[in-house]
């Protein structure tokens, strides 16, 4: 349609602005995000030869102490979410031998079939492990490091003898400890336990740490965590009668019972 000579011109609508609506007895404040250090940092180099460099020192240490917080918040957040979706892991080995010290035979998890599952549901949430084994004095040390990409981390060492049992060498020793060690550590940082115990009927004779069994049991962070763990080693250890080891293990989880009942 052609519009009539001489019409004023269309004008276009101005943009229709939402507004709150304001209610009786009700005053609407806007959202104003609180300045981070960043954001101090920032207006502070604009005021070019103003600077004050003691004040931006602290805006950094600031900033240092801002930027931690966040991290151990994300890392917390991924836990909560990893503890949520936790899977199963269950006894996929039988260590059957006999040796001059008689017949070892018992049931675990190996390393693989306890880090690849953990691995799997972590990785998506920014959660990623590790470990750095060491020997010291004849002793072989592994440290379970769990860390997010977020920067932060939290990590958990356990020390154990070189494993003598069977027939193994001296490398096969270290070797057979560090596994033991990196499993029971990635079990222990991530709150996690084993299911499927050993159903066999005979008495099994594993080879008993029990200073390492006391670290996994100490490392419990919840009461839940807790019974999970001292349930898992008590069930390895009470078929061979050893009553010093269980005697051990009873002490180490009341002890780390009244430490949690304290908030510890």
């Amino acid at each position: 349609m052609t519009p009539p000579k001489n019409a004023a011109p269309l004008m276009e609508a101005p943009p229709l602005e939402l507004l709150p609506i304001a209610q009786p007895g009700v005053s609407i404040t806007p959202f104003r995000q609180s300045p981070t250090p960043m954001m101090l940092i920032e207006r502070a180099l604009s005021q070019g030869s103003d600077i004050d460099l003691d004040r931006m020192e602290r805006l950094m240490e600031m900033q240092e102490r801002w930027d931690k917080e966040n991290a151990r918040k994300a890392f917390l957040e991924a836990m909560s979410a990893f503890r949520a979706n936790a899977p199963e892991l269950h006894k996929n080995c039988t260590v059957d031998f006999s040796s001059a010290k008689g017949r070892t035979h018992y049931k675990h998890a190996d390393l693989e079939e306890v880090s690849m599952p953990i691995g799997r549901v972590m990785g998506p949430l920014g959660l990623s492990f590790r470990w750095e084994p060491k020997q010291i004095g004849g002793r072989i040390h592994v440290t379970t490091i769990l860390q997010h990409s977020a920067g932060h981390s939290e990590q958990l060492t356990l020390e154990g003898a070189p494993d003598d049992s069977g027939n193994k060498n001296n490398i096969q020793q270290v070797g057979s400890t560090i596994t033991y060690l990196q499993r029971y550590g990635l079990l222990a940082i991530t709150g996690m336990a084993v299911r499927g115990q050993d159903s066999d009927g005979r008495i099994a004779q594993a080879p008993i740490d029990t200073e390492a069994d006391e670290q996994y049991i100490r490392a419990a962070r919840t009461l839940q965590d807790l019974q999970e763990i001292y349930t898992e080693v008590y069930l390895r250890i009470n078929p061979t009668k050893n009553k010093t080891a269980l005697d051990a293990i009873a002490k180490a989880k009341d002890k780390r019972k009244a430490e949690l009942q304290k908030g510890a």
